[in-house]
């Protein structure tokens, strides 16, 4: 009783650390100068739809985890501001796909490497050793998610 007591208690300290980690990486980021129009939520719509190409609006919303109304929502101001197009499915007569048009392409890619930077700053002072553990860790975390298994 006392063990399981002592693994729930290390793997509620564990999660705490790890929000806590994440947190501080997400502070960092939202400090990175993007392009205009570009907000990290955008920023993470984005990069799905450069993932995967083509994508319909719901399944969108399920990947960057938001309800529909609100990927509906953000995907109009992405077309507003020249970053995606909307184009009608062949496939579902009212399904509507989202693509990256190459505006928004560019604004991702800078986006991304001012982020890939300060990341980088970031990581110059770990030892070979922590970069090992954090890599194997990062590869880990990703393996968690349900969309990239």
């Amino acid at each position: 009783m006392v063990a399981v007591r002592k693994k729930i208690e290390t793997s509620e300290v564990l999660a705490q650390r790890v929000v806590d980690g994440a947190s501080s990486i997400v502070r960092q980021l939202r400090v990175v100068p993007m392009p205009r129009g570009i907000t990290p939520e955008r920023l993470t719509t984005l990069a799905v739809i450069e993932e995967q190409g083509s994508i319909p609006v719901s399944e969108l919303a399920k990947r960057v985890e938001v309800r529909s109304p609100t990927m509906s929502f953000m995907v109009s101001a992405l077309v507003r501001a020249g970053f995606v197009k909307r184009k009608d499915s062949k496939t579902d007569g009212r399904g509507v796909l989202v693509s990256l048009t190459p505006q928004g392409r560019r604004a991702l890619k800078r986006a991304q490497q001012n982020s890939l930077e300060r990341i980088q700053q970031a990581l110059g002072s770990l030892s070979d050793d922590q970069v090992a553990a954090l890599t194997d860790l990062a590869l880990k975390l990703k393996a968690l998610s349900p969309h990239d298994r």
